[in-house]
């Protein structure tokens, strides 16, 4: 008996500590004044919600834009976010009627980060930010946001951060389903980092849109005078993650030291299947920096860096492909560690106004320290190594073809540091003259496109081997066209087309458009196609 009234007690005991573990939602509506208990009941607060919520709870946000009011220091105006707590997740892209996270609907696009019913965190001002590219005034290289007074115009009175959490988090944390823009990470005492975003530990963006946001370390910032990410800082320590996000428009910028990460400056976390358009992180990493962390299946485009036009990487970047950026060095990538099977085509290397012998290096990869092991090369410039400049480390297993020099073509796919060489430093790649008869469809030019046919010719290039090909086993074989993510064994859920001016189209007409396929593993998948 005494053995049955133990048993019944800790069985008793186990339930009730489950049942103190469960999960509760808490409801979010713009304007709405409830509790929170329910769509019916909700609140009309995030922050409230925030307080009330305890770790393995969920915040669900409807469609509308919320803005943070509480203050990271209390005695400076600006230092304004969302104070995220350690386990209680958000997530946004709710109609406010839904009972489970899969009924949210997609957007027309069909990417994992476009909901119809959009939630907006914003740390925008009601003066209207502008976010202007050109070649900033003093060079004529810096191909970066257009600021006044060291600032982009209408962002000196926006949010420090839009989401910050002040410690370490060890219980899982996941901020899904949000468009976050508008941060400027640049308030006295407050970190110079991550504008949309500052976090460490074990958390988890996912399926976010991250827009219009920046960094700036002033002369009264504190830490180190480094901008680290002018959207999103996260240390994941080994456990944090981004996850097929967007980022665009994002800016990393220092007056007295470096401006590194544009859109995101990540220390070992984990980041897959992302999109990135328009970053800029002025003196390392022109959309990303990846410190000891594993970066795999995103896109790149249209980004600035000093070093590393896209990515400064020190860690693993993988199955990646960049398109159109610039740099003076690394107009793709400036790598220190592990690059494999990417593809970076269209990028530019170079900085006049040092001289010829100070110009650009690896139009289409820096390669500092480590190895490239396949890697797809073409249509790059620089001043030296127009597809891929050897500082250190080794190239293997690449195609590297139809780069070119600022000054000559010759030698111009591969370039090396004083005693290196392609016989000591280059294993089973392929370039220079070996014939274009050799590869399926290459560019039938060299260096960057300078015609939008030119430019579809590139998106277009596969550098695939034909049968027969006396260079069999050598170079780059799989994945090797610049806008086709590498083959994966997933089914297409649904196919959307756009032309190239980003419009969405049902095609009635030949003609070459952006096919979108939606995979059934929550990824998409683009590529340039030739409808007939």
């Amino acid at each position: 008996m005494k053995h049955f009234l133990l048993s019944f007690a800790l069985l008793s005991a186990f339930f009730l500590s489950t049942q103190q573990t469960v999960a509760k939602v808490y409801y979010v509506k713009s304007g709405a004044t409830g509790d929170g208990s329910s769509w019916a009941q909700a609140s009309g607060s995030i922050d409230q919600m925030l307080e009330v919520a305890q770790s393995g709870d969920e915040i669900w946000i409807a469609i509308g834009v919320y803005k943070p009011v509480r203050l990271i220091k209390s005695s400076k105006k600006n230092s304004r976010a969302f104070m995220l707590k350690e386990g209680v997740s958000l997530y946004g892209g709710f109609a406010g009627t839904e009972q489970s996270k899969a009924e949210r609907v997609a957007g027309a696009s069909g990417k994992p980060y476009d909901y119809a019913n959009e939630t907006v965190l914003s740390g925008d001002d009601d003066t209207p930010d502008q976010w202007i590219r050109e070649i900033m005034a003093g060079s004529t290289y810096r191909y970066g946001w257009r600021v006044e007074k060291d600032l982009i115009p209408g962002t000196a009175n926006n949010s420090n951060h839009v989401l910050y959490a002040a410690d370490v988090f060890t219980a899982p944390t996941t901020i899904d389903g949000l468009t976050l823009k508008g941060g400027n990470a640049m308030v006295f005492n407050v970190k110079a980092a991550g504008g949309a975003l500052y976090a460490r530990g074990n958390v988890h963006l996912n399926a976010c849109k991250v827009v219009e946001n920046s960094a700036y370390f002033t002369a009264q910032s504190t830490g180190s005078s480094n901008t680290n990410g002018g959207a999103v800082y996260l240390d994941g320590g080994g456990k944090g993650s981004i996850t097929y996000c967007y980022f665009a428009r994002n800016y990393s910028h220092s007056s007295y030291g470096n401006g590194l990460g544009g859109a995101v400056y990540a220390v070992r976390t984990t980041i897959t299947g992302c999109d990135f358009e328009d970053c800029v992180g002025l003196d390392g990493g022109g959309a990303l920096v990846n410190i000891e962390g594993t970066v795999s299946n995103c896109h790149f485009a249209r980004c600035y860096s000093s070093a590393g036009g896209a990515v400064y990487n020190a860690g693993v970047l993988t199955d990646c492909v960049i398109v159109d950026c610039k740099a003076i060095n690394g107009g793709g990538i400036l790598n220190t560690k592990t690059v494999e099977r990417v593809t970076v085509a269209g990028c530019y290397a170079d900085a006049t106004d040092f001289g010829d012998e100070n110009g650009g290096s690896g139009g289409g990869i820096y390669n500092k320290e480590g190895e490239v092991n396949g890697a797809l090369v073409y249509n790059n410039k620089a001043f030296k190594g127009g597809g891929i400049f050897v500082r250190g480390g080794k190239i293997t297993n690449s195609t590297v073809m139809h780069n070119a020099l600022r000054k000559t073509n010759t030698d111009a796919d591969f370039g090396f540091y004083e005693g290196l060489s392609e016989a000591n430093n280059v294993t089973n790649s392929i370039s220079g003259n070996v014939g274009d008869a050799n590869f399926k469809s290459p560019t039938a030019f060299y260096g960057l496109p300078t015609t939008p046919e030119e430019t579809s010719a590139l998106l277009l290039a596969s550098w695939q081997l034909v049968d027969g090909s006396h260079l069999m086993g050598k170079g780059y074989q799989a994945g090797t066209t610049a806008i086709e993510a590498p083959a994966q064994s997933v089914s297409v859920v649904a196919t959307t087309y756009y032309t190239l001016d980003g419009i969405a189209v049902s095609p009635s007409q030949p003609g070459i458009y952006v096919e979108v396929n939606r995979l059934s593993n929550g990824t998409t998948r683009r590529r340039k196609v030739m409808l007939k």
